[in-house]
């Protein structure tokens, strides 16, 4: 991913959520009782939006659904169609197992038994 990938993904995140929310506050008088079917917020759009007793929904799921799947795709377009990063950055981050400092090996500590404690 792209610095303008992950740009893209949070406003895309941003987006929804504040869309959500204008949604749930501009249909609260029209939120269905408890046992009672679900309501249309735009009737014109079908199914798309629908309001239940505590939730708004889209296509029949809770908006974090709409929110993961755009955010991903918005992350991979723009990361696809914006420039790489550059080779010292990628070094940064992630240099070549050759370059990096060996860790060495911590052995266990032996268990105690009658003949290692008289040591």
């Amino acid at each position: 991913s792209t610095k303008w990938g992950a740009l893209a993904s949070a406003l895309w995140v941003t987006a929804t959520m504040a869309g959500s929310w204008y949604l749930y506050e501009m249909s609260t008088g029209m939120a269905p009782k408890p046992g009672q079917p679900l309501v249309q917020i735009f009737p014109a759009l079908g199914d798309l939006f629908l309001r239940s007793p505590g939730n708004v929904l889209v296509f029949g799921y809770l908006p974090v659904m709409p929110m993961v799947l755009g955010s991903a795709f918005c992350m991979v377009i723009g990361s696809l169609l914006t420039r790489p990063p550059s080779r010292a950055t990628l070094e940064k981050y992630f240099s070549p197992p050759a370059d990096r400092a060996t860790v060495t090996a911590v052995r266990p500590p032996q268990p105690v038994t009658a003949k290692t404690a008289l040591r």
